[in-house]
């Protein structure tokens, strides 16, 4: 069981994330096993890292619900509990108006 003291930080009410599908997966495989309540996840696509000369990875190649599925169908692919990614994403709320037409 947490610290108490800390139990706030492992449960927060809302968590904001790049649209990036790296953020993304971080995001709900760190969340997942300690929230008892999923947070908010609002992707915002102000967190993007700034693109440099060059730079393709931080380059918006979906939108809105596209990058939710695609995140969630590479971590199927990357995790051996696919049954788990299912529950995990089932279990958020996925704020996606910001990135509708990034």
């Amino acid at each position: 069981s947490p610290d108490p003291n800390v139990k706030g930080i492992l449960q927060p009410g809302v968590v904001f994330s790049s649209p990036l599908a790296r953020a993304l997966q971080t995001a709900v495989l760190t969340l997942s096993p300690n929230a008892e309540n999923m947070p908010e996840l609002v992707i915002m696509a102000s967190a993007k890292e700034k693109q440099n000369l060059g730079g393709l990875d931080t380059h918006c190649t979906k939108i809105g619900r596209e990058i939710l599925d695609s995140v969630q169908n590479e971590l199927k692919e990357l995790c051996e509990d696919k049954a788990q990614i299912m529950e995990t994403f089932s279990r958020f709320f996925f704020d996606t108006e910001e990135v509708s037409d990034c």
